[in-house]
């Protein structure tokens, strides 16, 4: 009854011994309805970021009050990792009321982190990399972030832009990068890619990303001229199609 709006109902049970009958008394009182949605303080991020989360799950004024949907609203909030807490209250249910309003309270997380490591092996030699993220870009939850990796057999680097909300329900993402090729060691590939994610319900979304490489030998003591080197180079250009389910 609660998730339906009958936050006020009285479920009375009872239980008849002699018969081994029980019966169930109920009385559904009036539905509870949302009202208005407040988020006050002081905040980085934009206001619209909150207010999505609320609507993607129905939550809007003159919708059925539902306390399991303001629980699920906190765990969403949390997921997008730009706040320490989430406090929602509504007023007491013992004052009988049938619009409720929600006050929303967050604390808010530094948004970017930088990261800084080294090291040395015989095959790779010395080599340090430093990381740059940012977990709400233009205060709109975009995610920028940038890794650098500087070593002597050679520099490679990534950039990646993520924004939540591209187009409607669609999330858009670009990617730079140079990096060794997964397959082999000695062929490194400069490229990017550009993807759309559909989202299809609150756990799932279908990707459609193409993918553009540039893939060339490696300099080092293989041998090869450069000449030869550049008649190796070759590009590469794929489209893929995903689905993925996350609940």
């Amino acid at each position: 009854y609660g998730q339906k709006g009958y936050i006020y109902a009285i479920i009375q049970p009872d239980y008849n011994p002699k018969t081994g009958t029980l019966i169930y008394q109920i009385f559904e009182e009036k539905g509870a309805r949302f009202g208005k949605f407040y988020f006050p303080g002081e905040r980085r991020t934009k206001q619209k970021v909150l207010e999505r989360e609320f609507k993607t799950l129905g939550l809007y004024e003159g919708a059925v009050y539902r306390p399991d949907k303001l629980v699920e609203v906190q765990q969403r909030l949390f997921m997008l990792g730009l706040f320490r807490t989430v406090n929602i209250k509504t007023p007491e249910r013992v004052e009988g009321k049938q619009v409720l309003d929600v006050i929303t309270r967050v604390e808010e997380k530094k948004p970017g982190s930088v990261s800084l490591g080294g090291g040395y092996s015989p095959s790779e030699g010395v080599r340090g990399t430093i990381g740059l993220t940012h977990n709400n870009l233009y205060k709109r939850n975009m995610k920028a972030s940038a890794k650098f990796r500087i070593g002597t057999q050679g520099n490679l680097y990534e950039a990646t832009l993520i924004e939540p909300w591209f187009i409607g329900r669609t999330i858009g993402s670009a990617r730079l990068f140079e990096d060794n090729l997964e397959e082999q060691d000695n062929i490194r590939a400069q490229g990017g890619t550009a993807s759309l994610a559909k989202r299809l319900g609150l756990s799932s979304n279908l990707a459609i990303q193409y993918k553009y490489q540039a893939l060339r030998p490696t300099t080092g003591g293989d041998g090869l001229s450069e000449e030869r080197r550049k008649a190796l180079t070759t590009t590469v250009g794929s489209l893929g199609v995903s689905f993925r389910r996350d609940n």
